[in-house]
């Protein structure tokens, strides 16, 4: 295999790309329920948010007279319902994807919204292939935080994984190479922001993911292709 040349490791959001999104659908049925009408604006003020101001914006939007808390804590039991009858899990993927990745010798870190439990639970036996979870629920969506404290790289050397377009906002604006890999669900936005705002890479599985591609990632790299204007 090729040595990457500026690629040094890979930074992979853990809910929508290791495991199966079950964010986006409980939040639609949310919406539905309170009569709200589900659309890209709750999308963006949502997705990858500080969890107490998406519970806000929710709030306002809906018009619903109740404590953020109490918001919160309807939408984790929504979650666990929502979870009993549709399933969610790790991607069956996720096995493979990770193998390209290692042995096109980048490091991995995990990162997501929810605490370091969740990631133990989810990934089980495959948590030790990262070096670190990070919970960026207090600085979201964390980007510059897990370049620059957690790897302590340029930006141009992490490439991020990620399902939601807000994040490869952030990913460009530092500099950093970025692969969507939105939710498939034909109601969601994300795979249409991202094409909308340029990503290079826009997964459907990450089978897609190889050792060719990530060699051309590493060459767009070089390339400055990120590099912020």
């Amino acid at each position: 295999m090729k040595t990457l040349t500026t690629l040094k490791a890979a930074a992979i959001d853990i809910d929508g790309v290791l495991v199966a999104d079950t964010f986006s659908p409980v939040i639609k049925l949310l919406v539905e329920e309170f009569g709200g009408t589900y659309d890209r604006e709750i999308e963006r003020h949502v997705f990858s948010q500080n969890r107490t101001a998406a519970a806000r914006y929710l709030l306002d939007r809906l018009g619903l007279d109740q404590s953020i808390e109490d918001f919160v804590a309807l939408y984790f039991r929504t979650r666990d319902q929502w979870i009993a009858t549709h399933g969610g899990g790790l991607n069956p993927d996720a096995g493979r994807f990770l193998d390209v990745l290692e042995q096109s010798g980048l490091r991995l870190v995990c990162y997501g919204g929810l605490p370091r439990s969740h990631f133990e639970k989810e990934l089980g036996p495959w948590a030790p292939r990262f070096e670190t979870y990070v919970c960026t629920n207090d600085f979201r969506p964390g980007v510059t935080e897990i370049v620059r404290d957690v790897l302590h790289l340029q930006p141009s050397e992490v490439l991020f994984f990620d399902d939601v377009s807000r994040v490869g906002e952030a990913a460009r604006s530092l500099g950093c190479p970025f692969v969507g890999v939105p939710a498939p669900w034909p109601w969601g936005y994300q795979r249409a922001d991202m094409q909308t705002l340029g990503v290079p890479v826009v997964l459907s599985a990450l089978l897609e993911v190889t050792p060719q591609q990530v060699t051309k990632l590493d060459e767009l790299a070089s390339r400055g292709y990120w590099r912020p204007t």
